[in-house]
């Protein structure tokens, strides 16, 4: 993913004035290790964020896409309150959108596999392709 997730992730720091991944992990009440795994490994857990940042656009935590935070629409008061801020997006369409990205990264990790799979068989062909031509050069050895 080219650190996505480690731009995302240091994108959120800024946002919330932090200087130190120790700050984010107190923030996001997990382990400063875990953060450090999280930028090492570049990902994260998305439910964490999303429970910690719900002001975050979920288009950002995905794929990193501009901007930063939900668009909000003003709604007019019913009664004699203030002007209200709601978030244009739904709950429900956050709660699709998270189960395709969930979808999507374990289609990923799927992908991730085949290609380990694919890696391992090409390696089997070679080796195979050799002992063939060292049994075909005995055996023309033999017949000579």
């Amino acid at each position: 993913m080219n650190g996505l997730k480690k731009r995302i992730l240091s994108e959120i720091m800024t946002y919330k004035g932090f200087r130190k991944q120790s700050q984010l992990a107190k923030f996001l009440d997990i382990s400063p290790q875990t953060l450090n795994k999280w930028f090492m490994r570049d990902t994260f857990d998305m439910e964490i964020l999303l429970k910690k940042l719900p002001e975050i656009s979920l288009d950002f935590l995905l794929y990193g896409h501009q901007p930063m935070l939900k668009k909000f629409v003003k709604v007019e008061p019913d009664t004699k309150e203030q002007d209200k801020m709601v978030p244009a997006e739904s709950s429900q369409n956050s709660e699709i959108e998270y189960s395709m990205y969930k979808e999507l990264d374990q289609k990923n990790l799927l992908i991730d596999q085949l290609i380990k799979q694919q890696d391992k068989l090409i390696e089997e062909n070679k080796e195979m392709r050799k002992q063939i031509g060292m049994l075909l050069e005995k055996l023309v050895t033999k017949l000579d």
